[in-house]
């Protein structure tokens, strides 16, 4: 399997954490299953994923300030829409 570009993606938090996302849990097939399901199934599958990706619990994700929520959904937006860029 080849590199990422420039490592693994990272996003830094407010707390100074920094989360890398693995990108090694999913594959190819789930992301592009994702969008065919209902949005119901949808948000419930998006809890999985970001689980898988970022390492973080359920409960660490609720508790993440809107900011950081929204900083790791830009970025895991960015790459299921492109992933073959440059993440960093």
């Amino acid at each position: 399997m080849g590199k990422v570009p420039g490592g693994l993606p990272k996003v830094e938090l407010s707390d100074g954490r920094t989360i890398e996302f693995n990108l090694y849990s999913v594959t190819r097939g789930e992301l592009r299953d994702y969008y065919k399901l209902p949005e119901a199934e949808r948000n419930i599958a998006a809890n999985d994923l970001y689980q898988r990706v970022t390492g973080l619990s359920e409960a660490e994700l609720d508790a993440l300030p809107f900011p950081d929520w929204f900083a790791l959904d830009r970025k895991f937006a960015a790459l299921i829409i492109n992933p073959l860029t440059d993440p960093n």
